[in-house]
């Protein structure tokens, strides 16, 4: 079951361009590790987001979630096969 990107972190904060691009993101799965210093977030969208765009959202994710604590880390936006460039 998915849920919308914004309903899952709903107090995280993002410009509004950056915003528009996440807000038809579906988040499918959200891992962490025992220590709760590394987090993955799965998502889907119905369209391509820039990489510099998901680099952008792992920075906000992990400034305003985790603070500065030095020991966390963010990996986020797997996507499906379906939606990787086929070359």
């Amino acid at each position: 079951m998915s849920k919308p990107f914004f309903e899952v972190f709903p107090t995280l904060k993002a410009g509004e361009d950056i915003c528009n691009m996440f807000e038809g993101a579906q988040v499918l799965k959200v891992t962490t590790n025992s220590d709760r210093t590394f987090l993955r977030v799965h998502i889907v969208s119905r369209h391509l987001i820039q990489k510099t765009l998901v680099y952008e959202m792992e920075h906000l994710i992990k400034n305003q979630l985790f603070g500065r604590s030095a020991s966390s880390y963010v990996k986020s936006m797997s996507c499906p096969d379906s939606t990787r460039q086929r070359m």
